[in-house]
């Protein structure tokens, strides 16, 4: 699921991004047996736009804290931009807005892209699979200073 982004909005230059992270299995060099998850892997990244398909930055699954009910809060701005409590510490998740906007001269675009992979079947068949990794978003004010 992809949607373009516009960080030129009166209400201010910061996205932020809150939802419900699917569960996941652990991974890693260190985790013998894959275990089991809605999903076998979620992520969300901001890139340029179809224009050039340029990443700029991504967060997965166990790159993002979230609170004892499974919720998360992502932000995405300029690195100029980014509020002093958007980071892991204080339970936030950071992308960086890319440098180039979409590529193609207008800044103030983006890109945000979700990506899964392999729903469970019970997530599947659910009647609201559909809408679990859709975030809710709100754009804020930058608040760098405080």
């Amino acid at each position: 699921m992809a949607a373009f982004v516009n960080r030129g909005f009166p209400a201010g230059p910061v996205l932020v991004l809150k939802g419900k992270l699917p569960t996941t299995p652990r991974t890693g060099a260190k985790v013998k047996t894959m275990g089991t998850g809605q999903l076998r892997y979620w992520s969300m990244c901001q890139n340029e736009s179809l224009f050039t398909t340029k990443g700029a930055g991504c967060a997965y699954d166990a790159q993002i804290p979230v609170d004892r009910k499974g919720n998360y809060t992502i932000v995405t701005s300029t690195a100029g931009d980014r509020p002093k409590n958007a980071t892991t510490k204080c339970g936030v998740a950071y992308i960086p807005w890319p440098k180039a906007g979409d590529g193609d001269g207008n800044l103030n675009d983006g890109m945000l892209i979700v990506r899964n992979m392999l729903p469970a079947p019970t997530l599947a068949s659910r009647k609201s699979a559909s809408l679990q990794s859709v975030p809710s978003y709100t754009v804020a004010p930058s608040k760098r200073g405080s």
